[in-house]
């Protein structure tokens, strides 16, 4: 490799950066011929430098890179993360709002703060469908000039991220992380996300960095993922604080996915979060997780199915192609 690309990618590297996400942010129009340019090399970096969220300036200086972040973030669920780690994840979510934002434009109605989920929830019901969904859920946000993605490329090395949701200029989107071949977990995450901004959780320029999944115990949750979770749970089944019984506990993950797609019609709640309640409410991920294959007889990676809707509504004039093929590129999308 030339040695004045080697010294950016060290540079980027330094920053705890994965090699992937550098990869997709290195602009394609890059060649050999590109390095003995000295305009070029400054090109490259301005262009690395906007879609990770870094200072130009210190790309081009003798010292060490920096991040430009300069809203406040919460992380949630974070163990032994150092400074520079959460500076990466803030920042790379920053500039990929940034882009998404500019791709979709100002929605005709906005998502109100405060926002009833019983009520949107009731709403969605009366338009005649038995229970919200995932599609429901993306369909709504997007509505609501909320984009949502689900990220295929992660800033950090370690892909341990359920969710992220940014606020800038006063409007919101999401980066979804929790990989699953169903779409239950990802419809809570959805939502979830959703509770933090109708709770007014983002002020300012900000983000909320959700590293733990929802049966993950082992650390008391805050008051703020409590408002979240009871929000998503309202949204999905009509109850914050859904008490799902059994009359007769499961012997198998066969017989609660036969439970829950019985209810599911009288409930009006989707069996697969119906199954996760049950293991929410009982302890047994296990079971409610293996549940999710007889409910769903076909697995699918859900990841494609919201990139998919997210890339259908992107205005493409918007973006240079250089930043349209780095979106592209951290959504695992040709």
């Amino acid at each position: 490799m030339p040695e004045k690309t080697e010294e950016v990618k060290t540079k980027l590297k330094s920053l705890g950066l994965s090699n992937d996400v550098v990869q997709a942010a290195w602009p394609v129009w890059w060649s050999d011929d590109a390095e003995r340019s000295p305009s070029a090399l400054n090109d490259l970096k301005f262009s690395v430098a906007r879609k990770l969220g870094i200072s130009p300036s210190s790309l081009f200086d003798e010292g060490d890179a920096t991040f430009v972040w300069q809203g406040d973030a919460k992380f949630k669920g974070l163990r032994a993360r150092s400074v520079v780690e959460q500076n990466a994840m803030t920042a790379f979510g920053h500039s990929v709002t940034r882009l998404l934002l500019t791709a979709v434009g100002r929605p005709a109605a906005q998502f109100d703060q405060g926002a009833s989920a019983i009520e949107i929830r009731s709403s969605i019901l009366r338009s005649g469908a038995p229970y919200v969904t995932l599609a429901d859920m993306l369909a709504l946000s997007w509505a609501v000039g909320i984009p949502v993605i689900h990220l295929r490329v992660f800033p950090l090395e370690a892909k341990r991220m359920a969710a992220m949701t940014v606020r800038l200029d006063e409007r919101y989107a999401i980066l979804l992380g929790h990989d699953s071949q169903y779409p239950a977990p990802i419809c809570f995450d959805l939502a979830h996300e959703l509770g933090h901004i109708a709770r007014g959780h983002l002020t300012g320029d900000s983000a909320i960095i959700d590293l733990k999944l929802a049966e993950d115990k082992t650390e008391e949750r805050d008051e703020e993922e409590v408002e979240a979770d009871e929000f998503a749970l309202a949204m999905l089944t009509g109850r914050p604080k859904p008490d799902i019984v059994a009359t007769r506990a499961p012997r198998n993950s066969a017989e609660l996915a036969n439970s829950a797609l019985k209810a599911s019609a009288t409930e009006h709640i989707e069996p697969g979060p119906l199954a996760l309640c049950y293991g929410h409410a009982t302890g047994e991920w296990r079971l409610a997780n293996a549940a999710l294959k007889g409910i769903y007889p076909i697995q699918r990676p859900i990841w494609r199915e919201v990139n998919k809707l997210a890339m259908s509504l992107f205005d493409t004039e918007e973006l240079t192609p250089d930043n349209l093929d780095f979106l592209f590129s951290i959504m695992g999308l040709p």
